[in-house]
């Protein structure tokens, strides 16, 4: 899964964010009648909903130094799931993305892209009717998207995964020095089996392949290259392809397309948003 996101720092860029994100530069006629999402939000009109995240910020948040208004993240799925990212199980997989990362914030979502759906996510900047911030730390963020994976195989069994990757590495009631061991070189403790399905999961919780190669390094696998380029891994002293453990070239190439395709959205996104924020200062307007 691929999470962007992207601050939202005055109420003049949430006024550009929200009409964004609910009509998809025309695409879509009636957001209502879509695959949309009201969370915490009374009203559903887009000057109504804008109004809350104003009101909820001005009431409570406004006072706090440096807070942005909101944030806008983007949900994509794995190439490896493409075949389960329809709009409804998009739909599915933001209610449970913000019942875990926003789940006492104000939030708006919407489906976008029939051909290859993808899911934008305004949430407010700080929790309803309260000054605490609903800011994500990085390991904050790295823990949700790792819970997201283990919802995702409960939403979809077809995934036919079993592994829960949030713990592995727990002792387990091993010695330190057998744990230490086994977390330095994981593949000794795993079959081909078990390997295969740690690689696709690590696969699932990557934006790119380089961010690939690096969380297979970072959970303890060694790796081995050819050319420059990174092949696979060891288990025990026998070499294994990514290729023999789920992960085709392919697999990497489309990651990489996706994940572009996803920058180039935020760019565009950022770039509507600066574009409103030389607006303001040009006409003198307030900034928040």
């Amino acid at each position: 899964m691929i999470i962007k996101i992207l601050p939202i720092k005055s109420k003049g860029q949430l006024g550009v964010v929200i009409p964004y994100i609910a009509k998809d530069k025309g695409k879509i006629e009636d957001y209502k009648a879509s695959h949309s999402l009201f969370h915490n939000l009374l009203q559903t009109d887009l000057e109504n909903i804008q109004r809350q995240f104003e009101s909820n910020f001005d009431d409570y948040a406004r006072k706090r130094i440096g807070r942005n208004i909101g944030q806008h993240c983007i949900l994509s799925l794995s190439p490896k799931d493409k075949d389960v990212a329809s709009p409804e199980a998009m739909q599915l997989i933001a209610q449970a993305f913000i019942d875990r990362a926003y789940p006492n914030a104000l939030a708006f979502a919407v489906v976008h892209d029939a051909d290859n759906p993808h899911v934008h996510v305004i949430a407010s900047s700080n929790e309803l009717m309260s000054a605490k911030s609903t800011r994500l730390d990085k390991a904050e963020l790295k823990a949700v998207h790792m819970d997201m994976l283990v919802h995702l195989k409960s939403l979809f069994p077809e995934l036919k995964s079993s592994i829960d990757i949030s713990r592995y590495g727990d002792k387990l009631g091993q010695s330190e020095a057998e744990y230490y061991l086994k977390k330095r070189n994981p593949e000794l403790t795993l079959s081909k089996d078990e390997l295969k399905e740690k690689v696709e999961d690590i696969f699932r919780l990557s934006s790119s392949s380089n961010d690939f190669f690096k969380n297979i390094e970072a959970e303890g696998f060694r790796t081995y290259s050819r050319g420059g380029e990174t092949f696979g891994v060891y288990m025990d002293d026998r070499r294994m392809r990514f290729s023999r453990l789920g992960v085709s070239k392919q697999d990497l190439e489309e990651l990489d397309r996706q994940n572009e395709l996803m920058n180039e959205r935020m760019n565009e996104i950022e770039h509507l948003l600066n574009t409103k924020g030389d607006f303001e200062r040009g006409f003198g307007m307030e900034k928040f």
